[in-house]
């Protein structure tokens, strides 16, 4: 039955241990709609498998998530940290960000 928590906990379980990313994405989403005693420990394993996928925004907000719902969760706080880092150090500055490397002009005294 597709509206059981059951099933979807343990094919959770099975993906995690076959390291099936796309399935345990599929089932933790499906899982943390169905409003789980554990949310915290749904949405932290939703952000590490989508962190595994390098998919960094959806990993982010995730964590979020998870921190949302235990603010003292540490594993949680040190995988934000880390994706954070990680889309930090992937941002390119913009074209128009960039100043010219022209040196100033040079005001003439009377």
């Amino acid at each position: 039955n597709p509206l059981l928590i059951t099933p979807h906990r343990y094919l959770s379980i099975a993906a995690e241990k076959t390291n099936d990313d796309e399935a345990l994405i599929q089932s933790l989403s499906v899982l943390a709609k169905m409003n789980p005693l554990d949310a915290a420990d749904v949405h932290f394993r939703l952000a590490s498998a989508h962190f595994r996928k390098h998919q960094l925004v959806l990993a982010k907000r995730q964590a979020m998530m998870a921190l949302d719902k235990a603010p003292r969760y540490r594993d949680a706080h040190s995988l934000f940290l880390k994706i954070v880092e990680q889309l930090d150090g992937e941002k390119v500055p913009a074209a128009s960000d960039k100043r010219p490397e022209t040196p100033p002009a040079k005001k003439e005294l009377p």
